[in-house]
């Protein structure tokens, strides 16, 4: 793509206006958090005193007569104080309630304006699976130990980020084993249609988070494939169903795929053997604990001493019995060696070795290494930090995955980036602000992971041994 010139480059004559703008938003941002956070306490008051009115413990649920009715007058009340639905203010309260009441730091770390509302909302959110003292006396000790780690990543993550990291933390302190609570949930899948306006219909699939994952990303690839023939087609031409002058978006396109393969068994927009070997990439985490202690063993390395769950990429923690189920009809995984003290990725190995260079940057990165994106590194570009033009080398520590409207934003911006050693990349804005991403890495009690610099494979250097491991 080329630009005229370099948007908010250094020559730029709005960057000063631009800077004094944006110290005023954070100031008013700093503002806002702390007066939210006030908001927030005022209604666990108010909730209070309706419990103490009813002479009984309210909770999150009410009950008895005389509780209901203190409850709903002050629900009432609440309401057309702050012109608000009842449904939205007992909303508010449960969430005054759990912040104020069960994770303390959590909240004062908001009022300080270190995190946002949408933080605070993911953490009670994942941390629901720890329990409550009344069910289980150490549910308090587990939910403080969880509340120290979450803050850690909730201070440097986006919301969108921070949720898989907190899924997985919580997983650590859960009151009930994740294989219990999948099975439980795997009875309630569904497929539900809800009718819409405009001759619409909603048509939603409630499944196990892997099949889902697989089955969003196989049509994404297959939508990829068909767009891009599309776009070669001559003008007008198209093919399949919807087909005209105006070429179609992806998530058309995806839709399409899905009424045809569903109704037709074959998708009608390309034939069916054109797409047959289009299938869905899922990244799976699996601590050696999970695979068992043999395999760690005949790998040379010791299974992993905290109750670590298996972690599906983009999405969080799944049972264990299917990352063993994955495990087993994979034709080709990769085997992760780290440090048990620091977290630190010793080295990649795989059955059939093959781009090294390239598997060990997806399993180091993840997603796109731009602040808060999430798009998962199959999905991006690999980027040379330096320049190659520049001399820049093709080395790991070098290289970071951007996807493409962030790899168009750092070449045609004035945002920069360096990359050290470990593989932290430092950005600096326009305006000379700097912003810190940390390669996610696997380990689940931290997002600071280390990466050990001598895995940098320079251009042209031979590929590894083709023995596979030892198993």
């Amino acid at each position: 793509m080329n630009l005229p010139r370099t948007a908010f480059g250094p020559s730029s004559l709005l960057l000063t206006e631009l800077d004094a703008a944006l110290t005023r938003l954070e100031a008013i941002e700093q503002r806002i958090r702390e007066a939210e956070a006030d908001r927030l306490r005022e209604l666990a008051v108010i909730f209070d005193i309706a419990s103490a009115e009813s002479e009984d413990d309210l909770s999150m649920v009410p009950a008895g007569e005389r509780a209901e009715l203190a409850y709903r007058a002050v629900r009432a009340e609440v309401a057309a104080l702050t012109r608000q639905s009842e449904r939205t203010v007992e909303r508010q309260f449960d969430h005054a309630q759990a912040l104020t009441r069960d994770y303390p730091d959590v909240y004062e770390t908001y009022r300080a304006g270190r995190i946002s509302h949408q933080h605070t909302a993911v953490i009670i959110d994942a941390g629901t699976v720890i329990g409550c003292v009344e069910h289980d006396p150490n549910a308090e000790s587990r939910r403080r130990a969880y509340e120290t780690v979450v803050l850690q990543a909730a201070m440097t993550e986006t919301p969108a980020r921070l949720r898989p990291i907190a899924r997985r933390l919580a997983e650590q302190y859960a009151e009930q084993p994740i294989e219990e609570r999948h099975e439980q949930a795997r009875a309630r899948r569904r497929v539900v249609l809800v009718d819409q306006e405009d001759g619409m219909a909603d048509l939603i699939a409630h499944l196990p988070a892997v099949e889902a994952h697989g089955i969003y990303r196989r049509l994404s690839a297959m939508s990829r494939q068909i767009e891009r023939a599309e776009a070669a087609a001559p003008a007008g031409a198209g093919a399949g169903m919807g087909a005209g002058p105006k070429r179609r978006l992806r998530d058309e396109i995806r839709a399409d795929l899905f009424t045809d393969l569903l109704l037709e068994s074959a998708p009608t927009a390309m034939a069916a053997e054109d797409l047959a070997g289009v299938r869905a990439q899922v990244q799976v985490f699996i601590p050696a604990s999970v695979l068992g202690p043999e395999v760690a063993a005949r790998a040379g390395w010791a299974a992993q001493s905290g109750p670590e769950p298996a972690v599906l990429g983009g999405y969080g923690p799944i049972s264990p019995d299917t990352a063993r189920e994955l495990v087993a009809e994979a034709s080709v995984w990769d085997l992760v060696r780290r440090d048990e003290a620091t977290g630190e990725v010793l080295s990649v190995d795989r059955y059939r070795p093959s781009e090294q260079m390239r598997r060990f940057l997806r399993v180091r990165d993840q997603r796109c290494r731009f602040l808060g994106c999430r798009r998962s590194a199959t999905e991006c570009d690999l980027d040379h930090t330096i320049d190659a033009a520049q001399g820049g080398p093709t080395t790991t520590t070098n290289l970071a995955h951007l996807c493409r409207a962030h790899h168009t934003l750092k070449h045609h911006t004035g945002w920069r980036m360096t990359q050290r050693r470990d593989g932290t990349l430092d950005w600096v804005s326009p305006t000379g602000r700097g912003y810190t991403d940390r390669p996610p890495g696997t380990r689940a009690a931290s997002t600071r992971v280390r990466f050990e610099p001598a895995l940098a494979v320079p251009s042209g250097s031979p590929p590894p041994s083709e023995s596979p491991p030892a198993f």
